[in-house]
């Protein structure tokens, strides 16, 4: 005799059960298919709005590597031989040096990278290039403009290109700031591409700032251009320690402030001599390490939870 079944008890006509909800998944009602519709379309414009930008970002960068290319080649060296010579070494207290020029080609380098990271699969819809893929295209659209005024001769509008550019790229490095990063690689590439350029975008806006004035003749005194120097680096120094502190990146915008410093405290220290051109110097070494210092001892605010 067979030992009666002690498992649980079938039940009639699953299979048949089964099936009808399979098709009742198909054949979804008015209402539920007008939702699943809608769904779909926001998720397909999303798409497209990550498609354009990651598009815009791209021209962005083109336009200005392209114009970038242009004006190197028709004044050979831009920065410090453009705006009409405002800008050359020894033209006011800050002006650029080749060590502060140099920094230009590690940034294009770490921008063409970043460029091309954003467009890796998992990188389209990543919350970090939404937030951020528009400023960066403002940055580099800004970027050329720069270009474009020192070619142009004007250190006033190149000036006020910077400090455009500048506030961007505070936006920018804030909106990093805040979301979190997927890794290592990215923050270098990203985070560190994108930091050191605040850091020369700064400098770069005040000795423009300082050229302008001197062009103009307003800073002609032998003490008042120094004096003049020395409140910008001192400003500087308060802007670095609040950006590295407060907004984010610290160590990559640090060291791209640093090394612009260390290049204009070259340039004075090692240039020709001029009337308080070794105070400059000093005070820019000075700026240079209290910008490292803040950065070492002083814990940057943390992210805002997203």
């Amino acid at each position: 005799m067979a030992e009666p079944w002690t498992g649980p008890v079938p039940l009639v006509g699953r299979p048949e059960r089964t099936r009808t909800r399979r098709r009742a998944a198909r054949d979804l009602d008015p209402i539920t298919a007008h939702v699943v519709a809608r769904a779909a379309g926001r998720e397909l414009a999303v798409r497209r709005r990550d498609r354009v930008r990651q598009v815009a970002l791209s021209l962005a960068w083109a336009v200005a590597a392209a114009v970038s290319v242009v004006v190197a080649g028709t004044l050979g060296s831009p920065v410090l031989e453009g705006a009409g010579g405002a800008l050359a070494p020894g033209a006011s207290s800050l002006a650029p040096t080749p060590l502060t020029a140099a920094v230009g080609l590690p940034l294009a380098l770490g921008l063409t990278a970043y460029v091309g990271w954003q467009w890796l699969p998992g990188r389209t819809g990543a919350t970090r290039h939404r937030r951020t893929g528009w400023w960066a295209a403002s940055a580099l659209v800004l970027h050329a403009a720069w270009w474009v005024s020192v070619a142009g001769g004007s250190v006033a509008a190149g000036g006020a290109v910077l400090l455009a550019l500048a506030a961007v790229l505070l936006g920018l490095v804030g909106a990093l700031h805040r979301t979190p990063t997927r890794g290592r690689l990215e923050r270098f590439l990203v985070d560190g591409t994108l930091g050191a350029w605040l850091g020369w975008v700064l400098l770069a806006a005040l000795a423009h700032v300082t050229a302008a004035v001197a062009d103009a003749g307003l800073a002609a005194d032998p003490v008042l251009e120094p004096a003049l120097a020395l409140v910008a680096l001192a400003t500087l120094v308060a802007l670095g320690r609040l950006v590295a502190v407060e907004v984010g990146a610290p160590w990559p915008f640090a060291v791209g402030l640093a090394w612009s410093l260390v290049g204009v405290a070259a340039g004075r220290l090692l240039g020709p001599t001029e009337p308080g051109g070794w105070l400059v110097g000093l005070a820019a070494l000075a700026a240079a390490g209290a910008v490292l210092l803040a950065t070492a001892t002083e814990r940057p605010t943390p992210p805002a939870l997203t």
